[in-house]
């Protein structure tokens, strides 16, 4: 959004993604009904693999999983990611995430909605890190030459004891023309309380890009 704020619907499997072991199903269909899922595990969570012959950064282990499920034009996907502290080591933290998510598609026009939950307790600590929920929806709509969506997000943050930061709110629109070789794009970006925090951020771009 232009922001520094760093929206947690971009983080699930983060903490799994770099020396993890991943597993991938095909695609089963049953009928006209389509089902996949996935499967990580990472030794070293949340850090980067050690190179050859040295020694990972920390014994956090960290999991995660996802299935999804669509047919009909209509798909619903979740997923679950976890990090243990296994090291108990000061400011290591355990975590966990969830997503959820529900998207139909009939001919241009697409439509999703998701929510998603982070919670991190800082073991070490003997404290609970601030939990953060959040949902949103997109529109879009492609036909022809042009394309033009809207989407919004709103996340809370809340600690143990209730206390909730004001809410971020994003919203965007954004469309495209294309004419042959070029195609012409207009987005327009809003953030309410970037950062948890008072505040407003507002964006507007456009873009001409040719291919060639």
């Amino acid at each position: 959004d232009g922001t520094s704020h760093s929206s947690e619907f971009h983080n699930f499997g983060s903490s799994t993604t770099s020396g993890a072991l991943d597993y991938k199903t095909p695609a089963f269909s049953v009928g006209d009904i389509s089902i996949s899922a996935t499967y990580a595990y990472d030794p070293n969570a949340g850090a980067a693999a050690p190179s050859a012959g040295g020694v990972g950064t920390n014994s956090d282990t960290g999991t995660a999983w996802t299935v999804k499920v669509s047919g009909m034009g209509l798909t619903l996907g979740g997923g679950f990611e976890s990090v243990d502290n296994d090291s108990q080591s000061a400011g290591a933290a355990d975590l966990e995430r969830a997503t959820g998510y529900i998207k139909y598609t009939n001919g241009p026009m697409t439509i999703g909605y998701q929510e998603m939950y982070t919670d991190a307790a800082i073991e070490s600590a003997g404290a609970s890190a601030p939990d953060t929920t959040g949902d949103g929806f997109g529109i879009a709509f492609t036909q022809d030459n042009y394309s033009i969506s809207y989407s919004e997000i709103e996340e809370k943050t809340s600690d143990i004891i209730g206390t909730t930061s004001a809410a971020v709110e994003m919203s965007a629109i954004q469309g495209t023309y294309t004419m042959g070789a070029m195609t012409i794009g207009m987005s327009m970006y809003e953030t309410d309380n970037p950062e948890n925090s008072t505040g407003k951020y507002e964006e507007t771009e456009l873009s001409l890009s040719f291919a060639f």
